[in-house]
């Protein structure tokens, strides 16, 4: 399998080779697609729990590697997502989300950005990747 065969519009979003080869490294390190993973529980209200159990952990380790990384971390409004959009998600779906414990990281250009991906992995469990700036979400 060839770069082409993973990225074949890589041209089109306008990244340097640099970013490219980055993006490349991260998709063979973490071959799975977000759609691929599934919550180790499919019990919603345990994955719930443990996500609430885990929630200042988390918003600790947000914190850090955005100050690491040169970045504004932001944790979810209210640190979890609630119950009910939880439930909804869940039965619309029909699977536990996986973002029950959410944060986004804002970056100002795209180097420190994939910089920021290359080292992600030292601060949290990384199970998949997707570059959305090859493949943006529909």
């Amino acid at each position: 399998m060839t770069a082409d065969d993973l990225f074949p519009n890589a041209s089109s979003p306008g990244l340097s080779a640099e970013l490219l080869d980055v993006t490349h490294a991260l998709r063979a390190r973490f071959p799975k697609r977000p759609a691929e993973i599934r919550q180790p529980t499919q019990n919603l209200q345990d994955a719930y729990a443990q996500a609430q159990d885990l929630s200042n952990e988390f918003l600790s380790q947000l914190t850090l590697f955005g100050t690491l990384s040169g970045a504004r971390a932001t944790p979810r409004p209210n640190g979890i997502k609630s119950w009910a959009r939880t439930e909804e998600k869940g039965n619309l779906f029909g699977l536990v989300p996986l973002d029950i414990l959410g944060g986004k990281y804002v970056f100002g250009q795209l180097t420190p950005l994939y910089a920021a991906a290359a080292r992600v992995h030292e601060s949290f469990d990384v199970l998949a990747f997707q570059d959305r700036f090859l493949k943006p979400q529909a």
